[in-house]
């Protein structure tokens, strides 16, 4: 009984082990360009968003600059508190654009330095 098992096993070890080789050799070959698509692929991603940033900090800028020529006209008619109003809304409207931009900055880390990219990349999944 177990000289069957050893013969019907041993076939199927040995099947086994060479797809796991083909396996390995499979991915050294791909290696290099699984590297690169996924540097590709991160830079993009994260241009993207860094450029939404600066439209919408661009953007927002201009909506912030026609809104303070408006609080100084009505400064000068009232006692002046919604230039205070004004400074802190401003604020506010101009914080989603400068967190989009200083959020997406891998791109930049790609361009400079992709192996320490790599490494962090690494690092986050294990």
């Amino acid at each position: 009984m177990d000289e069957e098992i050893k013969a019907q096993l041993i076939p199927i070890l040995v099947n086994t082990r060479e797809g796991l080789a083909a396996a390995v050799e499979e991915l050294k070959e791909q290696a290099p360009l699984l590297v690169k698509e996924l540097l590709w692929w991160e830079g993009v991603h994260s241009a993207i968003w860094f450029m939404l940033g600066v439209v919408c900090l661009l953007s927002l800028t201009l909506f912030a600059k026609k809104q303070w020529k408006w609080a100084m006209r009505v400064c000068e008619a009232e006692d002046g508190t919604s230039v205070l109003l004004t400074v802190i809304t401003q604020g506010a409207i101009l914080l989603p654009g400068i967190v989009l931009m200083m959020e997406n900055l891998v791109w930049f880390q790609i361009l400079i330095a992709p192996h320490v990219f790599l490494l962090e990349y690494i690092a986050k999944w294990v």
